[in-house]
């Protein structure tokens, strides 16, 4: 992906509202969800965790944000590479069905 400073960067391009308060983790509120994206440690990023909660559909946020950068997103809940062309929400979707403690 690149350095951490590029990495930042491309991300706040596409997210304006995007919070990176701490280098290491930013905050995105989009109102129908909020989005945690962490860079790991070190000189090149080679993979932002993300994490999302609340009720709106992040999948077409991040399609478009891989799409513009070349990246990939993987949905670690499916198990399969996010495709650009037709971005799916099942594992997105899933996650609104389990039941919150």
């Amino acid at each position: 992906m690149g350095p951490p400073a590029y990495v930042r960067s491309s991300i706040s391009e596409l997210l304006c509202d995007v919070d990176w308060s701490d280098p290491s983790r930013a905050i995105f509120d989009e109102g129908e969800y909020t989005m945690w994206l962490a860079l790991p440690a070190g000189d090149v990023v080679e993979r932002v965790e993300v994490e999302v909660v609340g009720g709106g559909n992040p999948v077409p946020v991040l399609s478009h944000l891989c799409q513009v950068n070349g990246w990939f997103a993987y949905d670690v809940g499916e198990r399969v590479f996010l495709d650009p062309e037709e971005p799916r929400a099942s594992g997105w979707e899933a996650s609104l069905r389990v039941p919150k403690d």
